[in-house]
């Protein structure tokens, strides 16, 4: 039994050493430390030999060791995986692009407009017809009515986004995998539709075990010895002993058993440069946490002491011996004290369902939430002439003229020409969406890796540079941001609500 306990011990005290971030390197322990260990492990040893525990204990601690290994941080982003210490994330909105294009949009209709041509006399001296019959044609212009047209700019769209107000950010594709995954039928919501997640809290089963606190012992009492009176002028009281008895003596010790195996954690960075809400996170070490137990040890069992009494002589009346003192043992059974143990029996899981759906409490709610937003259409009002009547031409009948002096004689009668009038267009500026708006990580500074010293520098550089950071104070206010999102700008750097540290390199300062 003892060699068990042994190797438990060294497991245990291998993932306490071990316990800490995943970045950084494992510190051996110190000599103090597997001194302190070696002196418990011996310790044990010894009581387990002596007592024959049932090894309860052993158990107990392969559980606690089998708990530590499933107990795992929750996966992190692909961005923050080579963090290291020290270092502070947000997450940001990287706004949608655009990118115009022109389009010619049609303004006036094709048409034709008619030319006419006179007819061509000739003057002769005749006494005849000096003019004859023809036709006069009178042109007659085309006649068009003004009327308005929608032209479409911008075509209806659907998206769906973290909630029902249009310029609220898009819902990452996670998001929407993850309620599809959940049996949320994506294809078949309508426009003004929500979804949100509820979580399952894990499940534990809670079992009760004894502990040892009081191990099994021996109680002894003793009879007093009995006499009668003997009328002799001898001895009157024979040589005789009596017992003592010597209770046993224990010792209380406090065990601590591991209840909290250490872990990492992810928690929200404090004093980020941000006025507002920020979603930077920063590793926290988790140290684990112990249940201590009193416990009583056997350190001095039972005895019973003999004491001499001495035989006395009188010369009248005599007791003598007729039962001699004895002893008796009486078996004292072993004290257990009994504990609540918690087995994990099934781990967090989640829900999806649509908003108006009560059925589970507000406070089981993640905060994850899409929603179906319909974009309408953009039209522009454009003024377009539509032709009503064609030209047209009509022929006026002109009767002949007849004199006896000089007469018109016709040469060329008069005719039409069409001329063709090209249709008129307009050139109009569109939108098309180039790049999604879409959410990244940004390492930033924060009161972790940056001291008043690193914001002079950087008012200096600043200032250097031809920017208005206000006064060289060591203070992140509304002067030095606004000077910090001029040079990104200017830099073509991300911008954002944070100075991140690609601003930071860009004037020339370590990180």
């Amino acid at each position: 039994m003892e060699k068990p306990i042994a190797q438990v011990l060294s497991l245990l005290s291998a993932a306490v050493i071990t316990a800490g971030c995943s970045n950084q390197q494992i510190k051996p322990a110190s000599q103090t430390d597997l001194d302190r260990l070696q002196q418990k492990e011996q310790v044990l040893a010894e009581q387990e030999k002596a007592l024959a525990i049932k090894g309860s204990q052993p158990k107990e601690k392969e559980h606690a060791l089998e708990i530590q290994k499933t107990t795992q941080p929750p996966p992190l982003p692909a961005t923050l995986t080579s963090a290291k210490p020290g270092q502070c994330f947000a997450r940001v909105w990287v706004e949608t692009t655009y990118q115009q294009y022109s389009k010619s949009i049609l303004t006036k209709e094709s048409s034709e407009y008619i030319e006419t041509v006179p007819a061509k006399f000739q003057l002769n001296t005749e006494q005849v017809m000096i003019k004859s019959a023809s036709n006069k044609i009178i042109p007659i212009p085309a006649q068009y009515k003004t009327v308005q047209e929608r032209v479409l700019i911008t075509p209806a769209s659907l998206e769906w986004r973290v909630s029902l107000d249009p310029k609220s950010p898009p819902a990452e594709k996670y998001l929407l995998d993850k309620a599809q995954a959940h049996g949320i039928q994506l294809d078949n919501a309508k426009p003004g539709m929500c979804f949100h997640e509820h979580y399952h809290p894990a499940w534990y089963n809670e079992q009760k075990e004894e502990i040892l606190v009081k191990e099994a012992s021996t109680l002894f009492t003793s009879t007093e010895p009995k006499f009668s009176w003997v009328e002799k002028k001898v001895l009157v009281k024979a040589a005789s002993t009596r017992l003592e008895e010597i209770p046993a003596r224990y010792e209380t010790v406090e065990v601590q058993l591991l209840d909290i195996p250490a872990h990492v954690t992810w928690e929200p960075c404090a004093g980020t440069l941000s006025a507002h809400s920020a979603e930077g996170l920063c590793k926290k070490d988790v140290p684990a946490q112990y249940k201590t137990v009193s416990k009583q040890i056997l350190k001095t069992p039972a005895t019973v002491k003999t004491i001499a009494i001495p035989a006395e002589y009188e010369t009248v009346r005599v007791r003598t011996l007729v039962t001699p003192a004895s002893q008796h043992q009486q078996p004292v059974a072993a004290q257990y004290q009994e504990v609540t143990t918690r087995t994990k029996m099934e781990d967090t899981s989640f829900t999806w369902h649509e908003i108006n759906n009560q059925q589970l409490p507000k406070k089981t709610r993640t905060g994850n939430q899409i929603c179906l937003v319909e974009t309408p259409a953009v039209y522009q009002t454009l003024d377009k002439q539509v032709l009503v009547a064609p030209a047209r031409t009509e022929t006026v009948k002109q009767p002949a003229e007849y004199q006896t002096i000089q007469v018109q004689k016709l040469l060329e009668p008069a005719k039409q020409v069409r001329h063709v009038i090209p249709a008129e267009y307009n050139e109009i500026t569109l939108s098309k969406i180039d790049q999604p708006g879409y959410m990244e990580w940004r390492a930033i500074l924060c009161e972790s890796n940056m001291d008043t010293s690193t914001i002079r520098s950087i008012q200096t550089r600043l200032l250097n540079q031809g920017y208005s950071p206000g006064p060289i104070d060591g203070i992140v206010g509304e002067k030095t941001m606004k000077a910090v999102h001029q040079f990104q700008a200017d830099h073509n750097l991300p911008s954002d609500p944070y100075i991140n540290i690609e601003t930071v390199k860009a004037l020339g300062l370590s990180q």
